[in-house]
């Protein structure tokens, strides 16, 4: 498994493959679905999904493609889940 150069919350290294918690607090954002903008404004939100190289970049997969990249913003909490 390769270093993706981050840490989470704790310290840990964060590895490819690994299962992470994504939380992004006190952040508006607009949901989007199937390329087409929803109307929809959320304050706030959280991923679980796994570390993988996608999209030219490190990114957190869902299970279906869709997720963050692994360095999203500033204010971002990441953790490993076991």
């Amino acid at each position: 498994m390769r270093d993706t150069g981050s840490q989470d919350i704790n310290g840990n290294k964060i590895y490819e493959g690994d299962r992470v918690k994504f939380i992004k607090p006190e952040e508006p954002y607009v949901v989007q679905g199937n390329g087409w903008m929803d109307t929809a404004i959320e304050e706030g939100f959280e991923i679980i999904g796994t570390v993988k190289y996608m999209h030219s970049c490190w990114f957190i997969d869902e299970g279906d493609g869709k997720g963050v990249p692994l360095e999203f913003e500033n204010n971002q909490i990441l953790e490993i889940i076991q």
